[in-house]
């Protein structure tokens, strides 16, 4: 299983939030996690708040990858994070540590469970994958639950609409977009498995 690579990104106005920090470093480094940060955010962390910890590289610009971004702040935060992730398709988690977090998923005492579950890690991917992917319809539902749990597992159902409707257009646009996500869930560390009946 490839290990998860996360680029984290943040602002020097949450001088009072570190403990949020620690926790998400230790979460992400219990998982055996790839980090990658934000150089100036990085600086700030160690020089201002003396929080050390290794992270694999340092981030400068937009020249960076990952399989998830995550956002430590407010919306000004958020919206800087998602310019510097551009048109890569790397979903963009946001951590609320500022007064205004409309566009952040969690608050910076959810850090826990923000970086939770492999399965709440694959559905937040599946979920930012459909809504940033081109071929599907942004103008209708996007539905990504998880089912009851059964003896076979616990499965994860899926509903969008491409903006093609032709049926031989939407079968390949739709097996195209499946064939991603069945790739993606050994990256979240789950194992697929079909009831042949």
């Amino acid at each position: 299983m490839k290990q998860l690579c996360f680029a984290i990104f943040g602002n020097s106005y949450q001088a009072n939030k570190s403990s949020c920090i620690h926790e998400l470093i230790a979460l992400l480094e219990e998982r055996k996690a790839r980090l990658f940060i934000d150089s100036t955010f990085y600086h700030y962390l160690t020089s201002e708040l003396s929080i050390h910890f290794s992270p694999e590289g340092l981030i400068e610009g937009s020249d960076f990858c990952a399989d998830f971004v995550i956002s430590m702040g407010g919306d000004g935060t958020f919206l800087e994070a998602a310019r510097r992730v551009g048109n890569k398709g790397i979903p963009v988690l946001g951590i609320n540590m500022g007064r205004l977090g409309f566009l952040s998923d969690y608050q910076s005492e959810d850090i826990a469970s923000a970086i939770l579950t492999n399965v709440q890690l694959y559905r937040l991917y599946i979920e930012r994958y459909l809504r940033h992917h081109p071929d599907v319809n942004q103008d209708l539902d996007i539905i990504v639950t998880q089912k009851e749990a059964t003896a076979y597992g616990l499965p994860i159902e899926v509903y969008f609409f491409t903006r093609d409707k032709a049926w031989a257009v939407y079968e390949r646009k739709q097996s195209d977009i499946f064939d991603h996500l069945l790739s993606m869930a050994s990256e979240c560390g789950l194992k697929l498995y079909q009831l042949n009946m």
